[in-house]
């Protein structure tokens, strides 16, 4: 049996978190579930999930399309789209059939990358080698979620390259309506004896390139915090505003395990909180006080008490002000 191979290369930095991670896990899992009602679909498509932040990690192995189960999306600090793009090509080294004298090799790969960021790694190498040794023999469909991504670089992986602008749970929904359409309609081709590769639409639009690579992403600013109650990790969100403010965007619990997993200590520079619109409340336990800093140097949702242990290295806080103009860690974004 020919197989059509399809993969998922997400960016799961902290950036991301919140809705559009939640809506991409939602969007996979409707896909998968309408994909599963398609003849065509079910006779050949095998999908594969793959991560990136400051680590580029395998979510779920190519697996036939009725036994694939959409995986919980982590988060991790930075994009490293250059570990993503080799982790990628070693999937399809290892897991794409080649022809042989006996037998018909899969189809042509189809990929979609989506990333909402300029990458924190230098990919040069990777989008070689990928430019070099993989484009002609797989079809990559770049996917934007804003107009924060590095659109020129991506152009070098491929040129059908999306924007999602609108960032709503419907234009989420819409967008993997169109996915499913076009992987269906991949799939029917190949059965077929056509070519597989999805058929675009005038979803394609030209943007102005958005800055280099670097260190930190700087269209978001992510601050690690714990909850002073209870212990838990979790991340405030700040994006970039058009007078080059920070405005919070929100604030969710994320798993500190894989947090560290994929992106080390989240520590790649630091923010002032006096250029920050305002503090968020704790996702945790709801305090509305704003932030307090340890002299450990870590934020938490700022204590009611007037000694609360430090929920990140145990000491006493003694009584704490909240923090106003104080520089925070943050993380690469």
């Amino acid at each position: 049996m020919r197989r059509l191979p399809v993969y998922f290369l997400m960016d799961i930095s902290d950036s991301m978190v919140g809705e559009p991670i939640q809506a991409v896990e939602k969007g996979i899992a409707s896909m998968v579930e309408e994909l599963r009602s398609d003849p065509y679909a079910l006779e050949t498509v095998f999908v594969s999930a793959l991560g990136f932040a400051g680590k580029a990690v395998e979510l779920a192995p190519l697996t036939d399309i009725c036994l694939f189960e959409p995986p919980r999306l982590p988060i991790g600090s930075g994009t490293s789209l250059g570990e993503g793009l080799n982790l990628l090509m070693a999937r399809i080294d290892s897991e794409v059939r080649k022809a042989t004298a006996s037998q018909k090799g899969d189809w042509r790969p189809i990929v979609f990358l989506f990333t909402d960021g300029a990458p924190t790694d230098n990919p040069d190498a990777a989008v070689k080698k990928w430019r070099d040794n993989y484009r002609k023999n797989a079809n990559m469909i770049a996917v934007t979620f804003g107009k924060n991504a590095d659109v020129a670089l991506l152009r070098q992986l491929t040129d059908d390259v999306l924007t999602l602008t609108d960032l709503s749970a419907e234009s989420f929904l819409e967008f993997f309506r169109w996915v499913s359409a076009s992987m269906k309609a991949s799939s029917a081709a190949v059965c077929d004896q056509g070519q597989a590769g999805p058929r675009l639409t005038d979803h394609c639009i030209n943007l102005e390139k958005a800055g280099p690579g670097g260190a930190i992403d700087e269209n978001f600013a992510i601050l690690p915090l714990k909850c002073s109650r209870s212990g838990q990790f979790w991340l405030a969100k700040y994006a970039r505003g058009q007078n080059n403010d920070w405005l919070l965007a929100g604030a969710w619990p994320v798993d500190e395990d894989s947090y560290r997993h994929l992106g080390g200590d989240g520590k790649a520079g630091s923010l002032d909180l006096g250029d920050a619109d305002m503090m968020p409340d704790c996702p945790v336990c709801g305090q509305t006080e704003g932030v307090a800093k340890c002299s450990c140097g870590n934020l938490s949702c700022y204590p009611e008490s007037e000694a609360t242990a430090c929920p990140w290295c145990g000491e006493e806080f003694g009584r704490l002000q909240e923090v106003d103009s104080m520089a925070a860690d943050r993380s690469r974004g």
